[in-house]
Parts: C-alpha cells; sequence; structure tokens
C-alpha cells in the first residue's frame, strides 16, 4: 500500500486507509505499507497509528524535503517556515508536492514488493504522484494494481489550474488507469465525473464505488435531553466554497431576535480554517461570544466530543463539480448518533441522505437531518 497520507497524518486522506487496514486481516491480507518518514500535513495524530500497527508492516522512507520526522510535531501552518515552504512548493509543483517522494518511493517499493512478494498494489490518492509512482512499481514487479480516487484528478474543482498544466493532468491520469487493473471511487457521482472529463468507456476498465465508512463502537444511548443549551459541534475543515456565511447570518438573525440566543446556543468549529473572510465576517456580525473555533484534534479526543453534542454540523461546498464529494465527517456524524444540521447543494451527499435516512433512523437514532440548498440560498432565492 503507497500511502502518503498515513498515520502521524490527522489529515483526512488517512482515514480511509488506516480503516481499510484495520480490516484486511479478516479477508487473509496482511498489508504492508510504504510511506514517508517526513511527510508534511495539516495536522498530527500520534495516537492513529497504535491501533494498526500489530495489523500492518510499515516501511518509512524520506523525501527530499528539508525536514525530519521528529520535527512534525512541530510543523505550524502559522509559525513554521518549513510548512510555509511546502504550501508554495505544493502549490507548483507538478503534479503536486509529493512529486518529491516518488523517486525514493518507487525505489524502495520495488525492493520491498520483490522482497516481501507481494501479490497486490494498492495505492491512494490524492496526492497524486504516488499514483504515477505505484504504476511504475507495478510495471517493474509485474503485480496487480488497485487505484483508489478519494477525490477528482484532473477535474477537481477546488484546483484553478491553468488548461495546459490541465492537460497533462488528464494524460498521466489516463497513464494511471491504463496501469491499473481495477479503480474505485469514493462515490458514484466522483466516478461518473471522471469518465466524462476523461472522455473514457467503464467498460474498458474495472471501475467501482466504495464509499468512507465508519467503524461501530458500543451501543449508542438514546438520545439525552438537549435541556437549555443548544451546543453544534462542526468538525473538519473550511476552505474555497465550504463556508459557514449562510449559518452565520442566520445564526446573527436569530441572536437579533432573541435576548437569550447567545446565552443558550453555542457553535463550536474544530479544524483548519482556510476561509479568508472568516475572521471579518465572524467579527462584524456581532457572533463572536455564539461562535468559536479551535484547532484539529485527534479522532480519540473528537469522538466523544460529537456524542455530546446537541447537533452536528455538515457544510459541504458548492458549485460546478461540487456535487461529487461527501464529506468523510458524515459517515463519524453517523457514528455518533446525534442529530445533523447539513448545508449541500443537490448531488452525492443528499443522495445518500435520501437513500440512508429511513433504516439509518432506525438503527442510529438519528433523529433529524436537514438540508438547506445554500448556494441557491447565497444568491438570495
Amino acid at each position: 500500500m503507497v500511502l502518503y497520507k498515513f498515520p502521524p497524518s490527522n489529515d483526512v486522506g488517512a482515514f480511509r486507509p488506516t480503516k481499510f487496514i484495520k480490516h484486511l486481516n479478516q479477508f487473509g491480507w496482511h498489508p504492508i505499507i510504504l510511506a514517508p518518514s517526513n511527510g508534511v500535513y495539516l495536522s498530527y495524530d500520534f495516537e492513529m497509528e497504535k491501533s494498526i500497527e500489530d495489523k500492518c508492516t510499515i516501511y518509512r522512507i524520506p523525501m527530499y524535503f528539508p525536514s525530519k520526522e521528529s520535527d512534525a510535531v512541530k510543523y505550524s501552518k502559522t509559525k513554521s517556515l518549513k510548512n510555509l515552504v511546502w504550501r508554495i512548493w505544493n502549490r507548483f509543483a507538478f503534479p503536486d508536492g509529493v512529486i518529491a517522494w516518488l523517486l525514493p518511493a518507487i525505489r524502495a517499493g520495488i525492493k520491498i514488493g520483490q522482497k516481501n512478494k507481494v501479490d497486490l498494489i494498492f495505492v491512494s490518492g490524492p496526492p497524486f504522484s504516488t499514483f504515477i509512482g505505484a504504476s511504475y512499481i507495478k510495471r517493474k514487479i509485474k503485480k496487480k494494481l488497485i487505484v483508489d480516487f478519494r477525490d477528482s484528478w484532473a477535474f477537481n474543482p477546488f484546483e484553478r489550474i491553468s488548461l495546459i498544466r490541465r492537460w497533462f493532468e488528464k494524460q498521466f491520469e489516463k497513464f494511471v488507469l491504463q496501469s491499473a487493473d481495477a479503480v474505485i471511487f469514493a462515490t458514484d457521482e466522483l466516478r461518473l465525473y471522471e469518465i466524462e472529463g476523461l472522455k473514457i468507456s467503464q467498460t474498458d476498465h474495472n471501475f467501482y464505488t466504495v464509499t468512507n465508512c465508519f467503524e461501530r463502537t458500543e451501543e449508542k444511548k438514546e438520545i439525552r435531553d438537549i435541556g437549555k443549551n443548544f451546543v453544534v459541534i462542526y468538525a473538519g475543515n473550511l476552505y474555497g466554497n465550504r463556508n459557514p456565511e449562510v449559518l452565520f447570518r442566520g445564526i446573527s438573525i436569530a441572536n437579533s431576535l432573541s435576548p437569550s440566543f447567545a446565552a443558550h446556543a453555542k457553535f463550536i468549529f474544530y479544524g483548519i480554517f482556510h476561509f479568508k473572510k472568516l475572521d471579518k465576517m465572524w467579527k462584524s456580525l456581532g457572533i463572536n461570544s455564539i461562535v468559536s473555533f479551535k484547532p484539529r484534534i485527534p479522532q480519540s479526543q473528537l469522538f466523544p466530543q460529537l456524542e455530546q453534542a446537541s447537533a452536528l454540523l455538515l457544510i459541504n461546498s458548492y458549485g460546478p463539480g461540487h456535487h461529487i464529494f461527501i464529506p468523510a465527517k458524515f459517515f463519524d456524524y453517523l457514528n455518533a448518533g446525534r442529530p445533523i444540521i447539513c448545508l449541500s447543494e443537490s448531488g452525492a451527499l443528499t443522495q445518500i441522505i435520501n437513500s440512508s435516512f429511513a433504516p439509518l433512523n432506525k438503527g442510529l437514532r438519528l433523529t433529524i437531518i436537514f438540508y438547506v440548498y445554500c448556494f441557491e440560498v447565497v444568491k438570495g432565492s
């Protein structure tokens, strides 16, 4: 398994393959992980690896970047010069900054594959440099390759790139798809989106959809009485078109209509926030006593917070191409069994809500799912 997003990464991209690793032994597979020893991530969780360390073999290979494994804990988005250098490098490198790990990963992957007599190669992206590396490893050791798309590559709506760069990315994506023996996508909409964008035939490839998931913990207790306080938690990052403008304006209106609203309603955001207008909007609307922002925390600390919330907030991105996404946090929210307030355009997220609401309402005591088509609200309709 060629994985750049791997513990101690606390980025959402690390959760999906980590869950695969945790349960593959049940099906007769022993995962062998190739990961960087000096990966640069948005946040870190040094506890996550403990849940899988006895279920896999891990090889860590350094990438060509001026950082050490011990530097990871020191990384800070605002204070670390190395983190700033990485962000600039990752913005302009092709296809992404992890190209700095490509050659070491290919060399190590070939040796590891031959030494361990692997049966199968698995790679998950983004980052998509790992797809290229895994494709070359496959050609060298002549084993089958499974490619896992968590997001779109050449057509990602979050990426604003030139037409020339997009053309090159499409060629590399086609090369990877031709190399792969099977391709899995996180949503049906993502699968169709890539097929249409690349103008390829699904019948020429083994394409499948494997959504994200959650792991059932102990049986949930009955929904508790929220009492006088109403605490809403959002667990995740805010960036691009995934922003809380509609919600913040609604909170401001509610606060102006009810003198007691601020005393009883609290909205807590755990994550990393790239939304440039966020701080200014938060203060100008006068909701700073109601809305608070906190840094990302390890999953083991987050889940108890989710289970104690009055409701959980889910904000999806909107606009062309954004219909393909189901935020991974949606599945964690389901596991928490709390009411969900979801702001989303029509797409993969609303499809899974519509198709899953009835059985989940009984099984998980999911009492409320209510969604607002935020793009139309922003337009004023």
